[in-house]
């Protein structure tokens, strides 16, 4: 009888080290809806305004740059019809 109570007693652990696991897993998932629903209560808040961000505009063309055609090829590959070019 002693030895089917030590059986029970650490089969009660094993399933307590699991439910602890679920438990940890748990509350992780509970964090990140919670901190959803702290987003989204401030998004459908009535005074809530998004700001705008600007677009980066178009960076002006480098000096050095081959009259304006295009953009400047650097040191790398040329381009497979390099050499019909050439």
């Amino acid at each position: 009888m002693a030895e089917l109570n030590i059986q029970h007693l650490q089969k009660v652990l094993e399933d307590a080290g699991r439910n602890e696991n679920l438990v940890r897993e748990i509350r992780r998932a509970h964090g990140k809806v919670q901190s959803a629903l702290n987003e989204l209560a401030e998004l459908l808040d009535p005074a809530y305004e998004p700001n705008q961000r600007k677009k980066p505009g178009r960076k002006p063309a480098g000096e050095g740059a081959e009259g304006g055609e295009g953009r400047r090829r650097g040191p790398g590959r040329p381009p497979k019809n390099a050499a019909n070019n050439a």
